[in-house]
This record gives structure tokens, C-alpha cells and sequence, in this order.
């Protein structure tokens, strides 16, 4: 047996791991920082392969997911986003909606790939700020529907694709999907069942659910004023006149007995102040059309009137004794007729007053409109002619 001396060398505290033992390079970084496995990995697009589902397609949440796509509508600066592939079952219209979902969503529908063309984009076109797109589409269409977060908003997303119809508007169905049913539905404006027409407007209903009755309804607009029924036996703007008794009707052929005609005087080639009057709502207008202001049914007075000499002459309106601040004027000069074309025209020269020049040949025949700015305008008035 071996009974030499005991061991006592050093201890065998072993040597450095240099890396040469299995030929590779040294592990200095074992302990370096993890600076990336916070960052979520770029979702991948499409995630999912819906087939030719219909109805609620695909539920989950965004929270924690990557951004990997930019929209075309709305504002998404880092929502995450997940992007799944459909096809189209039958040729026809189709909603797709992120209706139910716990967050403001923007929603899109791109065609072949996460990349391809976009077919439709939404924000808040569904519920609150939920998102909804309506497409027309072939069988077999085969699309890709993305579903992400308005700015940088992510939670738990519902996306629905359901075949839509056109709207049928009295049976309190949202057929289109929407949002809208039946006469509150854009679709039905043109549906007589969903407009106050004719009689409808003066029977005390609310004949189309819409909250307003009779002349407090839009839609009775027109058969709500005076003007334009001046022979139908009621006060349509309820301001105690009826029919011709009623100043708006002042100008209807049916109350003058005769039509509106134009011009109405001939001022001949009188120079200097050559017209004065007062222009008030009784006062019979919109004859013609003035290319400035904003005179649309104003009063107005047609003068003819004919250039004694070839040259330039102003033709201006003043206050004609005090009412400046209560008329305002537009001048409009026509050649020859009252439907001749315009030469000029002037709203406001000074303050609401106005001035036009015009250079005219030797007997050369003008019609000077002198209209009113708006429908209540009204006012003494003066017009005058000047050579310059």
C-alpha cells in the first residue's frame, strides 16, 4: 500500500474558463443588460385566416401587441394592431364593424395582402367611437380586415361582418347596419312616409317620427311660406295674413292680377338725380339675378334709361334723407333688357351705398337694377346719374 507523506500542496482552485477548452471565445457578456425584451415582436399579418365567416368573426385584445400598420383614415401613432384574412361567401353588400369593442377603434379593409390596396377605412363610423365599413363585393373577394386603436388606444376588440340590405323604412329594423332605422336613416330622406308633405304639414302630427311638427318640420319649409301659395286659402307662415293679404304675396301675379313687368320706368337721358322713392318688403323683386353682394329675393326697381353721348357715367345710390343705416343697395346695370347681359355690378361702394361706371356709346340703352342686399332690406332711396 501507498503510505507516503500526505498531500499537502495547494488547494486545485481551477483555472479561468478562457474558452480554450472547447475552441470557442470566452463568455464575458453573460451578465450584460436585457435592453429588448420588453419591445413586443411585429405582429404578424394576417394573424388569423376568418374563412367566409359571418356574423361576430373574431374577439380578443390589442393590449401589449406591436404596431405594424399605418391607416389611411383616423390617427394611429403606435396602436397596436392585429389584421386577419376573409372571403366574401356571395357577391353583395357587406358591414364590417368593430361595434362592442372596449376601446376607440379605426378599422380598415385592404385587398390580396396587409399591404394591398385599401377598399375602405373608418374611425367613428359605427357606435360612439367604434368603427364601421360598408363594401360591395364578389364572391370570392378575398380581403384583408385590420383592426387597431385611434392614437396609441389598444383593449378588447369585436369585429363583426354581416351581409347588408337595403334600408326598409317602417319596419324599426336597422337592415343596412348603420345605426340608423328607419326615417332616422339618411337612406329613407326621399321616402314619402318619412317627409311632412302637402296637407301633412298643417295636421298637427308628426307624421314622419321625426320630433318636429308640421311648419316646425324642415320639410314643410316651402309649403310654410306665404310666397309661392299665395292662393291656397291659409296663413302659411302664420303671421295673421293669408293669401294675398299677406304682404308677401304682393308680388305674386295672382295678387296683382297681372305679371311683374320690367322695367319699371323710363328715365329717359335725365342726368344728376333722376329717381327717389322708398324700396320696402311690398315692394315687388328677384326679377334678375346680380352677379355681386347677396341680394338673392331683395325688393328691387328696374329703371330704363339712355346715354345722351358717348362717354363714362357714374351711377350712384344715396341715403335719400337719413335711412342709410337701415338700406343697403346693390346696383347691377344690364345692356338693353332686363335679361340683357350684366355690365357691372356693385354691392358696397361707401358703407352700404353703391357705385358703378359704365362707358356707354351714344344712345346706347342700359337697364339700371337697383336691388336690395337681402329679402328685409328697405329704405327711402336716391338714384343719380353723373358724366364723368
Amino acid at each position: 500500500p501507498d503510505v507516503g507523506p500526505p498531500d499537502v500542496g495547494p488547494p486545485d482552485v481551477g483555472r479561468p474558463d478562457t474558452g480554450t477548452m472547447d475552441g470557442g471565445p470566452a463568455d464575458v457578456g453573460r451578465d450584460a443588460p436585457d435592453v429588448g425584451r420588453d419591445t413586443p415582436p411585429p405582429p404578424m399579418c394576417p394573424s388569423m385566416d376568418l374563412g367566409m365567416a359571418l356574423g361576430t368573426v373574431a374577439m380578443g385584445s390589442t393590449e401589449g401587441g406591436a404596431s405594424g400598420h399605418s391607416p389611411s383614415c383616423g390617427f394611429s401613432e403606435s396602436a397596436p394592431d392585429v389584421g386577419f384574412t376573409w372571403t366574401a361567401p356571395t357577391t353583395g353588400m357587406y358591414v364590417f364593424d368593430t361595434n362592442g369593442s372596449s376601446f376607440d377603434t379605426l378599422l380598415e379593409v385592404r385587398t390580396g395582402s396587409c399591404g394591398g390596396p385599401s377598399l375602405g377605412c373608418d374611425d367613428d363610423g359605427g357606435f360612439g367611437t367604434q368603427s364601421l365599413i360598408t363594401l360591395s363585393l364578389t364572391a370570392g373577394d378575398m380581403l384583408v380586415v385590420i383592426v387597431e386603436g385611434y392614437s396609441s388606444r389598444s383593449g378588447n376588440y369585436m369585429l363583426s361582418i354581416n351581409p347588408s340590405s337595403p334600408e326598409i323604412c317602417d319596419n324599426m329594423i336597422d337592415d343596412d347596419r348603420d345605426g340608423d332605422t328607419d326615417c332616422v336613416d339618411p337612406d329613407c330622406s326621399s321616402e314619402d312616409a318619412c317627409s311632412e308633405q302637402g296637407e301633412e304639414c298643417f295636421d298637427g302630427g308628426d307624421n314622419d317620427d321625426d320630433g318636429a311638427f308640421d311648419c316646425d318640420d324642415f320639410d314643410c319649409f316651402e309649403e310654410c311660406e306665404e310666397r309661392g301659395n299665395c292662393a291656397d286659402g291659409r296663413d302659411n307662415d302664420e303671421d295673421g295674413d293669408a293669401d294675398c293679404s299677406d304682404i308677401d304675396c304682393s308680388c305674386d301675379p295672382v295678387c296683382r292680377g297681372v305679371i311683374p313687368v320690367c322695367p319699371d320706368t323710363d328715365l329717359g337721358s335725365t342726368l344728376g338725380v333722376v329717381a327717389s322713392g322708398t324700396v320696402g318688403e311690398g315692394t315687388c323683386g328677384d326679377r334678375t339675378d346680380s352677379s355681386c353682394g347677396a341680394s338673392g329675393p331683395g325688393p328691387e326697381i328696374e329703371y330704363m334709361w339712355t346715354a345722351p353721348s358717348a362717354g363714362t357715367y357714374e351711377i350712384l345710390t344715396t341715403d335719400g334723407g337719413g335711412s342709410l343705416l337701415t338700406y343697403d343697395t346693390v346696383l347691377s346695370i344690364r345692356e338693353a333688357a332686363c335679361d340683357g347681359a350684366e355690365l357691372t355690378c356693385n354691392d358696397d361702394s361707401s358703407d352700404r351705398l353703391s357705385r358703378v361706371t359704365v362707358t356707354l356709346a351714344t344712345s346706347q340703352v342700359i337697364i339700371i337694377v337697383l336691388d336690395a342686399y337681402s329679402e328685409t332690406s328697405s329704405g327711402d332711396y336716391e338714384l343719380t346719374i353723373n358724366a364723368l
